[in-house]
């Protein structure tokens, strides 16, 4: 159910971006409709337990903590390095969903990939213009951004930063009950905003607001659970070497930066047009 909502939701902003052709459009509804879903366990672990046992004949437990988590580690290799032997289709049929999982990387990179997990470029020529003309509008953004050991490279970042937009909009889309929060950590806050107002609307929704929080409305909460799960703490060393070398922003980007961009949240905390978290120019590409 809660796939079910996410997957509308972002089906949702594809159809509003209107700089899409109609080509690429399909595409897009096409590649969305053949994500799988992989969740919990397979089917086959409550209907046969010798495979169970035969996956984990690789894993024994080892004196230590240390010791068993390299034994797990070294398991996992084994296993992937079998699977290159393994004919093409079974190989597909795992690596397809770890290509589609995060929804909103229907970017220049999940442009290479059509809805069979086949490296070609599925977008026009036209699409990836207008894409990267408003992908450029978020560089110039996180660009401004800064933290005490130096600024934020909006171009390092741009992907992550186009899936924390995305997807912060998309869950708001097709929201879910209490479970938002979760399914945001899930997808990297890959789809996040109209569908929870859609939610709220509904006539049998009772949204129960914790204690102490009575003051908020429920819309206001989404947000700021959604915030809460990028709260860190970081030395000034990291610091300086995420800004080099991490393909993610800092958190209090993750979260200004998106909140920044969307109407819902400045009507919601009733920011002044003009200001930090409500700019007159919002960016967006999904």
């Amino acid at each position: 159910m809660m796939v079910n909502d996410i997957r509308a939701g972002f089906k949702e902003l594809l159809d509003e971006a209107n700089w899409m052709d109609k080509a690429t459009y399909d595409g897009a509804v096409k590649k969305l409709a053949a994500i799988q879903e992989i969740i919990a366990y397979p089917d086959i672990m409550l209907s046969n337990t010798s495979a169970i046992d035969s996956y984990f004949t690789t894993i024994t437990i080892q004196p230590t903590f240390l010791r068993s988590i390299l034994q797990s580690q070294r398991s996992n290799t084994i296993r992937k390095l079998q699977s290159i032997t393994r004919p093409r289709f079974v190989v597909m049929r795992w690596r397809t969903p770890l290509i589609s999982l995060p929804l909103t990387r229907f970017d220049t990179i999940g442009a290479k990939y059509d809805p069979e997990g086949v490296h070609r470029q599925w977008w026009t020529n036209t699409t990836i213009n207008e894409y990267e003309r408003r992908a450029k509008s978020l560089v110039q953004q996180y660009n401004n951004y800064s933290m005490p050991t130096g600024k934020v490279n909006g171009q390092l970042t741009l992907g992550e930063n186009i899936a924390d937009n995305g997807g912060l909009r998309a869950a708001l889309k097709e929201a879910y009950r209490s479970h938002v929060p979760i399914m945001c950590r899930i997808f990297r806050l890959v789809l996040a905003v109209q569908g929870y107002t859609r939610y709220l609307a509904r006539p049998d929704t009772k949204e129960p607001v914790p204690p102490g929080l009575e003051n908020y409305t429920a819309l206001q909460l989404f947000f700021i659970s959604a915030a809460q799960l990028w709260c860190t703490k970081t030395t000034p060393d990291q610091e300086r070497l995420d800004l080099l070398a991490d393909t993610h922003a800092p958190n209090k980007w993750r979260v200004n930066g998106p909140m920044s961009n969307m109407r819902e949240f400045s009507q919601s905390f009733n920011c002044p047009l003009g200001s930090k978290m409500n700019p007159e120019t919002k960016n967006r590409v999904w």
